[in-house]
């Protein structure tokens, strides 16, 4: 009983256990992988990348592009820009808020640190806010079109040959 236990342990273990891959470069295992597929985010959450059907893991900074992009130097480019422009986008919009945040914190609980006439340091203040959130927000916005790039350039590579072109085929699926 013991021994068939144990047999049973080991083969549910075997199952469970994460089968061996292709390494993502050999020309094999990207042939396998397929286009991929781009839908746009919408206000709650990120892009969402699928191949054959499965959901890549990838979040709204771009994370696995690396693996996601791989074989495709110009995909690896795009999609480093994107993420890029995601991170910068992200940073800037956080500084403001905490600028923001700071300015209300000094308005209201230590109001004597400020100037006597102190509309032209709160307006100062709160259009320079303003203007770093406004600039994250071009930023990460702009980083939309770097990410189609990167699913245009991995996919070119799955475009049927010249002069056999299948109507309606696209490179964003």
């Amino acid at each position: 009983m013991r021994a068939f236990i144990l047999a049973s342990l080991t083969a549910l273990t075997l199952a469970a256990a994460p089968q061996a891959q292709a390494h993502p470069s050999s020309a094999e295992a990207m042939a396998a992988r397929g286009p991929l597929e781009l839908r746009l985010p919408t206000w709650f959450t990120g892009p969402t990348l699928k191949r054959n059907g499965v959901k890549l893991e990838f979040n709204r900074w771009g994370s696995n592009y690396e693996i996601i992009f791989a074989g495709s130097p110009e995909a690896l480019e795009h999609a480093s820009v994107y993420r890029t422009k995601r991170i910068a986008g992200t940073t800037l919009n956080a500084i403001a808020m905490v600028s923001l945040i700071t300015q209300a914190i000094i308005v209201l609980a230590a109001p004597e640190v400020l100037p006597s006439d102190p509309t032209v340091v709160n307006t100062a203040w709160l259009l320079s806010s303003v203007g770093v959130a406004s600039i994250g927000n071009i930023v990460s916005s702009s980083a939309s079109s770097d990410l189609n790039a990167a699913v245009d350039a991995y996919n070119r590579r799955f475009m049927p040959a010249p002069g056999t072109v299948k109507v309606g085929w696209s490179t964003r699926f």
